[in-house]
């Protein structure tokens, strides 16, 4: 009995089993054409795309970041004049950096700056190009504010926007992004949001950086007239760095054996740890 059971239920399963394949034969030779149809599309497309990514974008990529490299010197000696103090040079060359070089005539770009890479190639020559441009019209703002302080406002906001678009996983560099945009909004006076964005950098990543993050954020609180919230910051930086920078200048200064080299190493600290180093002035001021 048993086994005429398990010999009803093998003949029934291979029934069904060759209804499956006759219903899927029968699918197929009533859609052949159908599936080889979008078979053959299904191939076309990933040509389609490979081609497009072989010879159009990866050329472009390629176009753009040559693009790039060229003004990048301009922008390099923009950089050592503003750092030399020659301030009218370094606004001229950041505006050639940004802006290229146009025919007044023909109105025809002779030369591309950074905002024209953009517009024609978007990020394809890399990331970059956004905190390149962003720095140009930050600075630009700055020497004209110098002498009207309303006068860098609409480069301040061209700024904001490109460093608003600098993407990257590398957390120095998207701390420093956002420190970047921190720094617009403190010179267009919306102190709160620098304060805010100051505060999201510091927090990217736990090092030596961070800590003028927070004292940019201490600054901010001070104009908004928060002494508590600015006291807050510069106990953070107190707390949490000034150790760190001491000993990372000491190790500076270590090997020193001419005055030469003790007053270039002393310059190199005091630009890397100088704020944290004297982080005391801060804390003093906000509690008097």
């Amino acid at each position: 009995m048993a086994k005429a059971t398990k010999s009803a239920k093998e003949t029934e399963r291979q029934e069904n089993l060759q209804e499956t394949v006759s219903k899927t034969e029968q699918f197929f030779t009533q859609n052949g054409k159908l599936l080889e149809g979008i078979l053959i599309g299904a191939v076309v497309v990933g040509l389609a795309i490979l081609g497009w990514q072989r010879f159009i974008y990866q050329p472009k990529c390629e176009e753009a970041a040559a693009l790039v490299a060229e003004v990048e010197s301009t922008y390099m000696n923009a950089e050592q004049s503003f750092l030399t103090g020659d301030l009218e040079a370094a606004a001229e060359l950041f505006d050639t950096a940004l802006n290229g070089v146009v025919d007044t005539l023909t109105n025809d770009v002779l030369v591309s700056g950074f905002a024209q890479i953009i517009d024609d190639y978007g990020s394809k020559g890399g990331e970059a190009v956004y905190m390149y441009a962003g720095v140009c019209a930050y600075k630009i703002g700055l020497v004209k504010s110098l002498s009207d302080e309303a006068a860098g406002k609409e480069d301040f906001e061209t700024a904001l926007g490109y460093f608003s678009k600098y993407s990257t996983k590398d957390p120095v560099f998207k701390a420093r992004a956002i420190a970047c945009q921190g720094d617009c909004q403190s010179a267009l006076g919306e102190y709160a949001k620098a304060a805010s964005l100051y505060e999201k950098a510091a927090g990217v990543q736990q090092n030596i950086l961070a800590a003028d993050y927070l004292i940019k954020a201490g600054q901010a609180y001070e104009a908004l007239g928060d002494k508590a919230a600015a006291l807050e910051s510069y106990l953070s930086v107190k707390d949490g760095y000034l150790l760190e920078a001491q000993q990372a200048s000491q190790q500076m200064m270590a090997g020193v054996q001419s005055w030469e080299q003790y007053q270039q190493a002393m310059g190199a600290a005091s630009a890397a740890y100088g704020e944290v180093m004297t982080i005391d002035k801060y804390i003093n001021r906000v509690q008097e």
